[in-house]
């Protein structure tokens, strides 16, 4: 995997930024063909000005399990955003159409200003990532940027390297991203099955009502869908499908609940064949039911895919 740089480096090979004596280089490719991910969030609309890109507000509106990492605020008698991080270390204010901007209340110089575009705030991504100490990964095969705060540096770290359980919990926390078609689902039900491979966190499927999706995350941090199909229980076979299906053949342990109808999780063990065997049950005791709710560490499962 390829290391994690700064944000000022990583947004110069990304963008092609400005170099050091002020003199534009040529864009590596196009804007259209660059994928902008903040937290492992996809970042659908942004725009281009000066060699700068510059991304909605509200896209900067990010969270993990309900704890927010950056928080953007918009106050529309003063025009003035103000960012800053859940613990709140740095906080950065910066005002519609000014080239100037403040970081901990020390004045900074802008390339582009805050910009009112359709009645949306975009705000420059290279700027706010560094004010905010933000890391930065570019991948100059896919043309795609990776933009993560502190707090999601850790919490990637976890999905990486922890245990096998708080790994699953943060992958599951991940917003889904769709290369191909989405399927949605069909029919009724609250029953879900989440499935994870025999020792490890960072793929997995979900089977939902009559949809399967199989989610890796990739070396951002993002949560890709890379195939989808909807089953059809009177011909068992899958009617339609989306992107490339994985293999099947491989041992695998399953968290099984109905949230938020019930707060009963059962949990087990799947053999190569698709033969479950259930090792236990537990209950949520929050109100959040959200998938990370339905996992817990089964036992004598070390992990394999740590890195």
């Amino acid at each position: 995997m390829r290391k994690w740089m700064t944000a000022a480096l990583s947004l110069l090979l990304v963008c092609s930024i400005v170099a050091p004596m002020g003199k534009a280089h040529a864009l590596e490719t196009s804007p259209n063909e660059t994928e902008i991910f903040v937290n492992g969030k996809y970042v659908q609309q942004w725009r281009y000005e000066k060699d700068r890109i510059l991304i909605p507000l509200v896209q900067l509106n990010t969270s993990t399990g309900g704890v927010k990492e950056i928080v953007p605020e918009w106050n529309a008698e003063t025009k003035t955003v103000t960012l800053y991080t859940s613990d709140k270390k740095k906080v950065v204010k910066l005002k519609a159409d000014q080239l100037q901007a403040e970081v901990n209340d020390q004045s900074v110089a802008l390339d582009v200003p805050v910009r009112m575009i359709d009645g949306r705030t975009y705000v420059p991504l290279r700027f706010v990532s560094e004010a905010l100490n933000g890391d930065v990964q570019w991948n100059p095969k896919t043309h795609a940027t990776y933009v993560r705060t502190p707090e999601r540096v850790k919490k990637d770290q976890t999905m990486r390297t922890g245990e096998l359980d708080a790994a699953r919990k943060e992958v599951l926390s991940l917003p889904w991203y769709f290369p191909n078609k989405e399927l949605a689902v069909q029919s009724e039900g609250f029953s879900k099955i989440i499935t994870f491979p025999e020792g490890e966190a960072l793929r997995y499927y979900i089977l939902y009502r009559d949809v399967k999706s199989y989610i890796e995350v990739d070396a951002g941090g993002v949560a890709v869908v890379k195939w989808q199909g909807r089953f059809n229980y009177q011909t068992n076979k899958y009617a339609e499908e989306q992107g490339a299906k994985p293999a099947v053949d491989e041992r695998s342990v399953f968290f099984r609940h109905a949230f938020p109808v019930a707060d009963i999780v059962n949990y087990g063990r799947m053999d190569i064949k698709g033969v479950s065997s259930d090792l236990g049950s537990f209950t949520v005791k929050n109100n959040s039911f959200s998938d990370a709710d339905a996992i817990t560490a089964i036992p004598n499962e070390p992990r394999i895919d740590g890195k």
